[in-house]
């Protein structure tokens, strides 16, 4: 059975109102975060103005297409609109030089890997989304925005995953200073920042996390045990971006899990409602994984080359096994080498995102190790380590699965999906231990790390 408490107070009330009653306290957290977002992903995107080396070009050309109405295809060259913004900010940490700037009709081989979209391959959804808004944007700001606005509509993603993230952390009963000082933490997550800062689907990771965060919630936190919302939210997940299903997949086994402990225990009301909502978010990643695929597998060029194909993987060298497994441990430093776009990195920002990966690998073992064993905040520790260690495995074997090769650089913004759950174990250990001035103080702490970096007040 599951422990009754966390840290104090019954994470199993039946009857509680739902989260998602507007109450004067949310409106208040909601303007806010508002406020926050917009402060710090305007900052970056202002002080950052080359595009970032994680593709953001070819993601800024999928959002673009899609508010044109076009698809992008194996073949598909980066939009004429898009390479001009390209020739003209260039690329962080990027040498060779790129097609001269004012060009109007810039010839994509002059540009990185041909000069092609070879990230279609994602589902639509971010770049729906994102290139929607930024096109109705567009069309009331004079002059040609699109890319800086494309960007803005990060400060929308990041402010769905403070919103839900705060949701879920009232919902397992933590105390509101607690959960408040959770949600201000989330932004001040150099990755976080970074990717909610450019054109990237990555964008999406964060809030991503924290739905499947609140999917847990609902059901051991508040017992509201329907399946639409974890099915619904499967579906939207994966529709960003695959991997960012990840921690939703775990949450879901460990659902089932549990209902296995609940059928034996005759609680099989409870044990029905797991499997449902087992069965809602499998059915949900596949109809989204596969349809996808299957509507870009027949569309453009046959005959298509990945023009990044052996850049940052090679093939394998000994045993199969040998070598996924050799970046297991990559997710324990998920913030050591994805700060801020490299033009406005700064000293400050190195140390935070040190200490954010103490405290990210730190919570969910002591999570682990503070409360009894099957209690709610050891499974959520449970599932944050295991998600920690999956993604790794999981970036390997999509590899390997599709191209016979090993790839060594797994980078960290690959798992950040799991930052809100790294997150919410810090803020119960902090509740277990009284520590709400700690707390405090180290938000402080990264708040001004951050502002000063980003804001130029440091180098």
């Amino acid at each position: 059975m599951i422990s009754q408490t966390v840290a104090g107070p019954s994470v199993h009330r039946s009857g509680r109102p739902s989260i998602l009653v507007v109450t004067r306290p949310l409106i208040w957290i909601g303007v806010a975060t508002a406020v926050l977002a917009a402060v710090l992903v305007g900052l970056a995107a202002v002080r950052a103005p080359q595009m970032s080396p994680f593709d953001e070009w070819t993601h800024a050309d999928y959002a673009w297409r899609l508010a044109h109405g076009q698809v992008p295809e194996a073949g598909t060259p980066v939009a004429p609109e898009v390479l001009q913004e390209l020739a003209c900010r260039g690329v962080a940490g990027y040498v060779p030089r790129l097609a001269p700037c004012g060009q109007i009709d810039p010839d994509p081989a002059a540009f990185p890997s041909r000069g092609e979209d070879y990230n279609f391959s994602h589902p639509p959804l971010y770049y729906g989304v994102t290139g929607g808004l930024a096109r109705l944007a567009d069309a009331v700001v004079p002059g040609p925005h699109f890319f800086v606005l494309a960007r803005l509509v990060g400060v929308l993603w990041l402010w769905a995953a403070m919103l839900v993230l705060f949701l879920a952390l009232r919902a397992f009963d933590v105390p509101q200073k607690y959960a408040v000082l959770g949600t201000v933490l989330l932004p001040l997550f150099p990755g976080v920042l970074r990717a909610c800062s450019t054109v990237n689907n990555d964008a999406a990771a964060p809030l991503a996390g924290a739905l499947a965060l609140l999917v847990f919630a609902r059901f051991v936190g508040q017992h509201r045990l329907g399946w639409v919302f974890p099915t619904v939210s499967a579906l939207l997940i994966v529709a960003t971006k695959v991997i960012n299903v990840l921690p939703l997949l775990i949450v879901a086994v460990a659902l089932g899990v549990l209902a296995v402990s609940k059928w034996r225990s005759e609680d099989r009301t409870m044990a029905r409602h797991m499997v449902l909502a087992v069965a809602g978010i499998g059915a949900a990643f596949l109809v989204v994984y596969e349809g996808w695929a299957l509507f870009q597998a027949g569309r453009g060029d046959p005959n298509w080359v990945n023009p990044v194909a052996g850049v940052s993987d090679r093939p394998m060298i000994g045993s199969p096994f040998g070598e996924l497994v050799s970046t297991l441990l990559k997710g324990m430093s998920p913030e050591s080498d994805y700060f801020l776009p490299m033009s406005i990195n700064g000293g400050l920002l190195v140390l935070w995102g040190r200490a954010l990966d103490v405290a990210i690998v730190a919570a969910p073992l002591m999570a682990l190790t503070a409360w009894a064993r099957r209690s709610t905040a050891w499974l959520i520790g449970a599932i944050t380590l295991a998600g920690l260690v999956a993604y790794p495995l999981v970036v390997e074997f999509q590899v390997y699965m599709s191209t016979g090769h090993y790839f060594p650089s797994v980078n960290p913004r690959y798992g950040l999906s799991m930052e809100p759950l790294a997150l919410a174990c810090v803020i119960m250990v902090a509740w277990k231990r009284g520590a709400l001035r700690l707390l405090a103080m180290g938000t402080l702490a990264g708040g001004l790390a951050v502002l000063a970096t980003v804001g130029g007040l440091v180098a």
